[in-house]
């Protein structure tokens, strides 16, 4: 009797961490970044776009973003950013941080800046406060920063 208790148990909590496992991550990539169209702000500042996919079965109503990003030369700017709204199941959602530039960086010098991303997102899904841990990292690729169109990066993973 107490044999078959023991695989009970065991096989229970084999499912239990096998779910555990299974549970999507919310994942994360910086887009690009660009200048703001008009200078209202006393610094120097880029737009970086975040880009946040959600992997899970249930819709994620985003609450706040906090950040550290970190562009070499260009940046290192920590904070938060309210979001406010709802990823459906396998969508996507842009979120935009304003970060301020670092004086004497030359906009024609960001081809190939390393940039760090860590972030904590901040969501309710199934009427559950959560939370992850998330971080990104890439280099930016094109050779100037557009006032059109949001620079790419190229990402590593």
């Amino acid at each position: 009797m107490s044999y078959l208790r023991l695989h009970a148990v065991l096989l229970a909590f084999a499912v239990l961490v096998v779910s555990a496992c299974s549970s999507a991550t919310p994942k994360m990539k910086v887009l690009g970044v660009k200048a703001p169209r008009i200078q209202q702000l006393e610094k120097p500042s880029m737009k970086v776009f975040v880009e946040v996919h959600n992997p899970t079965s249930q819709n994620l109503n985003l609450q706040r973003l906090q950040y550290r990003l970190i562009a070499e030369e260009w940046f290192d700017s920590k904070g938060e950013v309210k979001v406010g709204r709802i990823i459906t199941a396998g969508a996507s959602a842009v979120v935009e941080i304003l970060v301020p530039v670092t004086e004497g960086a030359e906009q024609g010098r960001m081809r190939g800046v390393p940039y760090t991303l860590d972030a904590r997102l901040f969501a309710v899904a199934d009427k559950t406060q959560r939370s992850w841990k998330l971080s990104a990292k890439g280099a930016l690729a094109a050779s100037q920063a557009s006032r059109i169109r949001p620079t790419q990066v190229a990402d590593r993973y």
